[in-house]
C-alpha cells in the first residue's frame, strides 16, 4: 500500500530531476580569450623603492636591545657554568643531589628567557619598521640593525635551548 501511494509522487518529482536549464549556472568551458593566441600576461616591472630611514628613537632602542642581549647571554654562560657543574656524576631520581641538579636546570631556563625576550621584541620592531616603510612607500634594507639584531638573538636563544636540552637529557638519562 505504501508503494502505490509513494509511485505518484516519485512521478511528480522526476521530471524535475531531468530538467536542463543552462541559464542557471554559467559554462565551464574556456572563455574566447583563455584559448586566443593574444592573451597573454606581461608581468609588471619592478620599481625601485627608495631605502627607509630608521629614526633615532628606533636606533637608540635597537641599541638598547643590543645591550640587553649582551647581559643576558653574559648570565646565561654563568648559570650554564654552575648548571654542568651541578649535572657532574650520577644522581638516582628523587635524592638530594638529583634535586638541586633540577634546581640548576630551572635557574639556567630562567637564564634564557631574557634573550629570548629581546629575540621577540627585536623582531617585533622589524615588523613595525616594515610596515612604517611599506606606508612610506619605501623598503627596509635586509641587512638593517633591527633585523641583524633579531637574528642573532634568535640564534643565541637557539644555541642556549640546545644547552637546556643536553642538560636536561643527563638529568633524565
Amino acid at each position: 500500500m505504501r508503494t502505490m501511494l509513494f509511485l505518484p509522487v516519485l512521478l511528480l518529482l522526476a521530471p524535475g530531476c531531468a530538467m536542463k536549464d543552462d541559464a542557471l549556472y554559467p559554462s565551464l568551458k574556456p572563455r574566447p580569450i583563455e584559448s586566443s593566441q593574444r592573451a597573454e600576461v606581461v608581468p609588471e616591472a619592478p620599481r625601485d623603492m627608495p631605502s627607509f630611514a630608521i629614526a633615532a628613537d628606533d636606533s637608540r632602542r635597537i641599541g638598547e636591545l643590543a645591550s640587553e642581549l649582551a647581559r643576558a647571554e653574559q648570565r646565561f654562560a654563568a648559570a650554564l657554568v654552575e648548571a654542568r657543574r651541578a649535572a657532574q656524576g650520577i644522581a638516582a631520581p628523587g635524592s638530594e643531589e638529583w634535586g638541586l641538579r633540577t634546581q640548576a636546570l630551572g635557574r639556567l631556563v630562567a637564564a634564557q628567557a631574557p634573550t629570548a625576550a629581546v629575540a621577540e621584541q627585536a623582531r617585533d620592531l622589524e615588523t613595525r619598521l616594515m610596515r612604517d616603510a611599506a606606508t612610506a612607500g619605501a623598503s627596509l634594507d635586509p641587512g638593517n640593525p633591527a633585523s641583524a639584531l633579531g637574528k642573532q638573538a634568535s640564534e643565541a636563544a637557539e644555541r642556549q635551548q640546545g644547552e637546556i636540552d643536553r642538560l636536561a637529557a643527563t638529568l633524565t638519562g
